[in-house]
């Protein structure tokens, strides 16, 4: 009867255990700039990457969406508000496959997941063409609402999504 109980006991231990594991699993979550990258970088950027309650992406039908090729963002500026990205918004973002030829994966007027490796930040624009290898993108001014060509282009491997989904 003792020997009994003590099993009970860890068992019920044991899924006690990984119901708060279940409970508490983290979802990765880039935080993406959306605004003058001139600005962001001259302030003191703590974090880029935070993990978040996990969500579940359903389609019109209720049916699941496999997140698995999806990345979470958190956006941080207003320049992608006439695109109907605020800030706060939270999206996902189709990761880009670099096997694949990235004019087959964007298209102009997409919004797009950059990496800056020399700044070590993501952030979004609008991707308008390709000139000579790298992507001409833009923003828009947070109070004209004017378009903003981005300063220098990206390299094609800067690019690491293509935006799917707004939550």
């Amino acid at each position: 009867m003792i020997i009994l109980s003590i099993i009970a006991s860890i068992v019920s231990a044991g899924v006690a255990l990984s119901s708060m594991l279940l409970l508490n699993k983290q979802e990765k979550v880039i935080i993406a700039e959306a605004g003058d990258t001139g600005v962001i970088v001259n302030r003191t950027k703590t974090k880029n990457i935070i993990h978040m309650r996990p969500i579940t992406l359903k389609d019109e039908n209720g049916n699941s969406i496999d997140k698995s090729n999806l990345i979470r963002v958190l956006v941080d500026g207003k320049c992608m508000e006439r695109k109907g990205i605020k800030d706060g918004s939270q999206l996902f973002a189709k990761a880009i496959d670099h096997s694949i030829k990235l004019s087959k994966q964007i298209s102009q007027g997409d919004i797009l997941l950059i990496y800056l490796t020399d700044k070590n930040i993501y952030k979004l624009r609008v991707f308008d063409k390709i000139e000579e290898g790298t992507l001409a993108t833009y923003r828009y001014d947070i109070n004209t609402g004017e378009r903003k060509n981005s300063s220098k282009p990206h390299r094609p491997e800067s690019i690491i999504g293509v935006v799917q989904y707004l939550l």
